[in-house]
Order: C-alpha cells, then structure tokens, then sequence
C-alpha cells in the first residue's frame, strides 16, 4: 500500500500548489511544505510551482536549520510547471523541535519557505477520523458506481460533470490525508468539499439532467441537418435560373453573382457549424433569388393571365410561409418542413416561367400540404 499513500500525497500537494500559485502576485517561483507544523522525525514532503512549465529542468530543493543543510533533492516540475519532492528525512540537522527553512533553486530564480519541527505525540485513531475516513469513502464509491455505469452504456459524461468529480476526488484525497496525519479539522474542511463537488456530478449525471443535455443536442442536429438541406434546395434553384436566363438570353449576372457568394458562404459556415450564420447567409440568398426570379419573369414575353394567376398564388403562399417560419423557430421539424415550402414555391415559379403550369400548380398544392403539417406540429409543440 506504500505506492497508494505516496499517490495520494502527490495528488494533495499538486492541488495544494496550485491554489497557493494562483494567490501569490508577481512571484517566478513558489515553494511551500506540505504541512506548517511537523512531528518529530516526520517527513517533510516539498512542494511549489515554476514560472515556466516548458522548462523541464530541475529543481533544487533544500531544507537548511540555521548554517546547516539538512536535506536537498533535485525535483523534476510537471507538465503544468508543479513539483513535488519525495518525502525528505530531515534528521542530519538534529532532532527536536525547532524552525525549518526550505529554499527551492530554478532557472535563477530562488524561493524560500519555512515549516517548524514539534515534538508532539502521535494522534489516536479517533471516532471522529473514523467516521470522516467511512463517509468520504463511501460517498467517492457512490459517484465511481455512477460513473462506470455511464462509460459501461457508451454515453457521454458531461464536461461540468467530470469536472466536479475531479475536484472531488482530489478534495476526498486530502481528506484521507488528514485522517491518517489525525488532523481532524483539516480532514472535516476538505470532506465538506468532496461531499459539495460529488453532489453537484451526481445532479448531473441524473437521469433527468441527461435527458434535458441529449433532447438539446438532438434538436441542434435536426437543425444542423435542416440547413443543409435547405442550402441544397436552393443551390438547385439557383441552378435552374442560371439556365433558364441562359436558354432565354434573359440578364440577370449580377444578381446570379451575389447569390453564388452568399450559397459559398453559407456551405462554408455549415461545415463550421455554424448554424446561425449559416441561416442568415440562406436567408439572404433566398431573398435574391426571388428578387432575381421576378426580374426573370419581367424579361419573359407572352406572360398571360394563368401566368399571373399562378404567380399570385405563389406570392401569397410565400406570403403566410414567411409568417409561419417566424413561428417555427424552435421548433426544429417544424422549420424543415417550412424551409422546403419555399423550396417547392420557388420551384413553381421557375415552372411558371418554363411555360410548365401543371407542374407549378403541382408544387404548389405541395406547398400547402407541407405548411398546414408545419402548422399542426407547431400547435402541438405548445
């Protein structure tokens, strides 16, 4: 059990370094002990930070009583620019009670610390330690158990939730730390906070908790998949115009330039994921196509009135489907199915302007039936 011990003092003295760290201002380099106050013959375990953690070299811990070197260590930083000595005999200075200094030397730089030596008597295993060792025991047990369940089901642990949990953790190990120093006071401070940190993943490892993160992201990826296909239906309108003006000699390469831009746009903002810029960009390219569409159907000649019939009833349609897309968001199935009403009323108006008046008239009957079904998810939603 010795490696589990030294384990855990190196995982409570890296925690208790970096707080320290971060309260000390405009300081390269840190040192401090893992304890103020030692037994005599007690161990003295060293521990500090560096300004730079890419600088690997190592550090050179010393513990001086008065002229005398009692101990020194070469201590290699962590990744995060940490360190931490073995546990460090201090006896070549003596025994007895008296004060310490601890100098660490890296890069330049010098830090210095100081601890005391009493000669105190070894703390009975207490009821009180018992009880904290038990309790913090058990509740790490409860949120292990919860955590293997969601790896052992293949489902995704929230990252506010792993991250409770490692400052649980960490907490629980310097609890257990103090039990078996028999500090109970320090033991019970840091038992409140495991206990606070294991709550607050078990809250979000709940159940109900995952089921609101997953309806979340299964709605973000109905919406991703609904931009996607409603850049396609409009990357295939704007194809057809392109080929109508060509076969009509009609003009409109300006307005076919924008709308490139803007389809270019969106496709590169929905690989980045990023759906609301995306559906501006769409927005924008659907606006101009129907400015340019219009603009096309001006330039055509022998337009009659089952022409302007038909392109009434478009307009009207696409009239009460930009009302209903206001009330559609948010409500993802909702919005795809309105994203290709205007999909088909475009594709009836380029009909129209084919002289195609069935197959207008065909899409939009579609339209309708898409949007009344949009209507009624929509209502159902509330």
């Amino acid at each position: 059990m010795g490696w589990v011990r030294t384990a855990g003092i190196a995982l409570a003295l890296a925690f208790v370094a970096s707080i320290s760290a971060a309260t000390v201002h405009a300081q390269s380099l840190y040192v401090t002990t893992s304890k103020g106050v030692y037994d005599s013959g007690e161990r003295v375990v060293v521990a500090g930070t560096v300004s730079d953690a890419e600088d690997r070299r190592p550090v050179l811990v010393k513990i001086i009583r008065g002229e005398d070197e009692c101990a020194k260590q070469n201590v290699r930083p962590l990744r995060d620019g940490s360190f931490f000595s073995r546990p460090m005999i201090i006896s070549g200075c003596g025994s007895g009670s008296g004060d310490f200094n601890v100098t660490a030397i890296h890069a330049g730089a010098t830090a210095s610390s100081s601890f005391a030596v009493e000669d105190t008597q070894q703390v009975a295993d207490s009821f009180e330690l018992r009880a904290i060792k038990a309790t913090v025991t058990q509740a790490q047990d409860v949120v292990n158990a919860r955590m293997r369940e969601m790896l052992d089901a293949n489902l995704a642990i929230p990252e506010r939730a792993a991250e409770a949990y490692g400052k649980g953790v960490v907490a629980a190990s310097i609890a257990l730390q103090g039990v078996e120093r028999g500090d109970a006071k320090a033991a019970g401070e840091h038992r409140a906070v495991a206990f606070a940190n294991f709550r607050e993943a078990l809250d979000l490892l709940s159940p109900e908790r995952l089921s609101a993160v997953t309806e979340d992201i299964r709605g973000e990826q109905t919406r991703v998949y609904a931009t996607g296909e409603w850049f396609g239906r409009l990357q295939d309108l704007f194809k057809r115009l392109v080929d109508l003006a060509d076969k009509n000699g009609l003009g409109a390469d300006q307005e076919f330039s924008q709308i490139q831009g803007l389809l270019a746009e969106a496709r590169q903002l929905i690989g980045e994921k990023k759906t609301d810029s995306a559906e501006e960009s769409l927005r924008s390219a659907d606006r101009l196509l129907e400015a340019t569409r219009k603009k096309l159907i001006q330039q055509a000649e022998g337009e009659d009135s089952h022409v302007q019939s038909l392109s009434s009833a478009a307009d009207r349609l696409e009239s009460s489907a930009r009302t209903l897309r206001e009330d559609a968001a948010g409500v993802p199935r909702a919005l795809v199915k309105v994203n290709a009403s205007f999909v088909l009323i475009n594709g009836a108006r380029v009909s129209i302007t084919d002289g195609d008046y069935d197959s207008a008239k065909s899409s939009l009957d579609s339209a309708v039936k898409i949007l009344e079904e949009a209507k009624r998810i929509i209502e159902s939603s509330r």
